[in-house]
């Protein structure tokens, strides 16, 4: 049996993330999946648009079968933190046989060599990372620029936002020598940190919940306006928790 892995913040549940789940279950021909969700805090610290319970119906809504919180220690952290929490949250389970994630480009044979050394991390390596550090860089761009020129030279495809995070799956894959399966799904539409609507019916998270940001007082109205980037379980889940006052919910709303 075919059980998939997927790990996610669905900050909110979008087309792209239902074309993921779709594709994912398509390709593998799973039974099941089981999703590793981020709680009511994600990367940087900042609270989910809406709250968790709000976030994993709709993943139920959406396909998913079964959604674990992921702790907020590793909801919160980095992006390797993150992964690894997620991963070893599915790992756990004990019947999870694929993980997927999205990547900007489907190249394979890249992730996986540049995967490979990042888990490895020879001498070589670690010198030229520490050199690049020492410069400035951050650690991401460093990472990557420290790579063998057969890899470096594809550095502005390794450090896109989908790709960072698939490259870090991959290597804690390898790290743990974990026996879970990796499906790669290429992102439709908008790159990760699009903040507009695009023409597509593929938006990011972060494009929707600025369009419904525009005026707190209008959010129904602006809601509806996105029919065609939201499943209709989101619209209605987003419609309710705006009705009971729970959403949406803003940083700035934690610093006033």
């Amino acid at each position: 049996m075919n059980i998939i892995g997927i790990i996610a913040e669905y900050n909110p549940f979008h087309n792209g993330h239902l074309y993921h789940l779709q594709t994912a279950k398509k390709r593998t021909a799973a039974q099941e999946v089981i999703c590793v969700l981020s709680g009511n805090f994600l990367q940087r610290g900042e609270p989910a648009f809406t709250n968790k319970w709000a976030r994993a119906k709709m993943a139920i809504q959406n396909g998913v079968d079964l959604v674990f919180e992921l702790p907020v220690l590793y909801a919160t952290h980095s992006a390797y933190w993150f992964a690894r929490g997620g991963i070893e949250t599915l790992a756990h389970t004990g019947i999870v046989s694929h993980l997927a994630f999205g990547v900007e480009t489907v190249n394979p044979t890249l992730l996986q060599k540049t995967a490979a050394l990042l888990a490895e991390e020879p001498p070589s390596y670690q010198q030229r990372l520490q050199q690049l550090l020492r410069t400035g860089l951050s650690f991401p761009q460093a990472r990557i620029q420290a790579l063998p020129p057969e890899l470096s030279q594809h550095s502005q495809l390794l450090q896109s936002p989908n790709n960072i995070l698939a490259l870090t799956y991959l290597q804690i894959l390898q790290e743990q020598n974990l026996s879970l399966n990796p499906v790669m799904i290429k992102r439709q539409g908008a790159d990760y940190l699009d903040k507009t609507l695009p023409q597509n019916p593929f938006p990011s998270a972060n494009a929707i919940r600025n369009h419904l940001t525009q005026s707190p007082t209008q959010f129904l109205t602006l809601l509806q306006e996105l029919t065609s980037y939201l499943p209709p379980a989101t619209l209605e889940i987003l419609q309710d928790e705006y009705n009971r006052g729970q959403a949406p919910v803003f940083p700035e709303q934690l610093t006033s």
